[in-house]
């Protein structure tokens, strides 16, 4: 088993993760089509992306007003309001996500947070494993 590949279960509607051997949750998702690795975090609000992985997922960044503050493993930082048309973690999709962009720097890997987790039935984890249940 590979940490942040989706082990994926038709038959329970659900997709299930190891633990990294950093301790997190790191997950291989897409944003709009864009490969993104994310940490599984419940104490984030809503998704936040880095602002590579919001580069890479198709967003301007030069259009994005960073007038939103957030706090940070790295401090007190500065993000931008965006909607995620589309975002996939193993076979779950979900569109129209609430989603803030954060400012170059204030974050060092894209978080799936509440704004997602909250569209789900279920999660749970059980010592090194991540449950996610449609």
């Amino acid at each position: 088993l590979t940490p942040g590949a989706a082990i994926v279960d038709e038959d329970a509607h659900s997709v299930t993760f190891r633990r990294s051997f950093s301790g997190s949750f790191l997950l291989d998702t897409s944003i709009n089509g864009a490969p993104v690795r994310m940490i599984f975090d419940t104490g984030a609000s809503a998704v936040v992306l880095t602002h590579e992985d919001a580069e890479a997922a198709g967003y301007d960044l030069s259009g994005l007003r960073f007038n939103i503050p957030v706090q940070t493993a790295n401090g007190t930082g500065r993000a931008a309001l965006v909607r995620i048309d589309e975002i996939n973690v193993g076979n779950i999709t979900r569109s129209n996500v609430r989603g803030f962009v954060a400012e170059a720097g204030a974050l060092d890997t894209s978080l799936l947070g509440m704004s997602f987790l909250e569209t789900l039935s279920g999660y749970s984890v059980r010592q090194d494993t991540l449950e996610l249940v449609h």
